[in-house]
């Protein structure tokens, strides 16, 4: 996971190609006319983009409600990495009791580990906040049969509004609220804090700051070093459209909408250090919104050259963003040499 964050600010162009394919991921369950390949680059990418949600256990023949397992999986998610991290912790910690002082470049004090599994854990939760926020939410989400009764979109065979809905309703409540607005209030919270305690200790105080949170802000403008929680919110936007409305024209149609919120507000801020990646963000969620903007087009032929055409600049733009970057690192490298 430290490895994680020494990606995601040195080659910023992963980080916002895996935003850009798991805002993708939900396209997949809308019923909308997609092509094959389409449908087949949606169930690769929920693979690559850590979503569980697309999987199916119910293959194996071995559960009764297929639903509530990806539920109670997906949820439960975020516990269920504490594990190996509480293994790596306890190893380090009898390294340390034995006279190491560190393992591969990490020290094995206590707080200095504390402080690594810390960002370790929310560099692991920012991935695993569109899946998460998306299973919960998806309990709300309700469409009407033709015998007039409603059942959940993500799990036809369960009705809503029932006896047995209701039992759980407040349990997919409390998991929404907990991680859809609990993660990106618990990350702002944590980097508004820190600045606001080295406000007011100068540059060297500046610089630690940055240091110790260089995972989620260094690949930002000073001004704009919580923009993290911004492209949390972006993936929220999108599930909410997709949960909220029943149609799936208008659940494409709002997220739309909402996507373009997010591409004026990104163009205006331009929140990233390098102007490159300004750009890459940009032209990658201008992909999102024409692929789905795309299948809501009426012809048919229309609606097949649009949407393979952005699946196909999408791929060009996530790898010409990791190339560009490759090239960045290596003259700015290079001209630090020089000096």
């Amino acid at each position: 996971a430290e490895y994680m964050g020494d990606v995601g600010y040195r080659f910023a162009a992963i980080v916002i190609g895996l935003t850009s394919l798991q805002i993708q991921t939900t396209y997949g369950q809308l019923e909308l006319e997609w092509p094959p390949l389409a449908r087949t680059f949606f169930n690769i990418v929920s693979v690559l983009s850590f979503n569980i949600d697309l999987s199916s256990p119910e293959c194996a023949n071995v559960v009764r409600d297929a639903f509530m397992l990806k539920f109670v999986l997906t949820i439960a998610l975020p516990a269920v990495v504490l594990v190996p991290f509480g293994i790596v912790i306890a190893a380090a910690l009898a390294l340390g009791a034995a006279g190491h002082t560190e393992l591969l470049g990490v020290s094995l004090a206590g707080r200095a580990l504390l402080r690594s599994f810390r960002r370790s854990y929310i560099q692991v939760a920012s991935v695993l906040y569109l899946p998460v926020t998306s299973i919960a939410m998806s309990y709300f989400s309700c469409v009407q049969g033709r015998d007039g009764r409603f059942f959940m979109a993500a799990a036809p065979s369960r009705l809503c509004y029932t006896s047995e809905y209701w039992r759980l309703f407040y349990v997919a409540l409390l998991f929404t609220f907990l991680y859809g607005l609990g993660m990106p209030a618990a990350v702002w919270a944590m980097l508004t804090r820190a600045r606001a305690q080295l406000e007011h200790g100068g540059a060297a105080a500046r610089l630690e700051f940055f240091c110790e949170y260089a995972f989620l802000c260094r690949r930002f403008t000073e001004q704009h070093y919580w923009f993290e929680v911004a492209v949390m919110l972006r993936k929220l936007a999108v599930v909410f459209a997709m949960v909220t409305f029943r149609s799936a024209q208008s659940k494409a149609t709002v997220a739309v909408v909402l996507l373009v919120l997010c591409l004026v507000n990104l163009s205006m801020m331009k929140p990233y250090v390098a102007p490159h990646h300004n750009w890459i963000d940009l032209v990658g969620l201008g992909v999102c919104i024409a692929i789905l903007w795309s299948a809501t087009l009426a012809t048919a032929t229309g609606r097949q050259v649009f949407v393979l055409f952005s699946l196909a600049l999408n791929v060009i733009v996530i790898v010409a963003g990791v190339v560009i970057d490759w090239i960045w690192l290596r003259r700015t490298a290079a001209a630090a040499d020089r000096e």
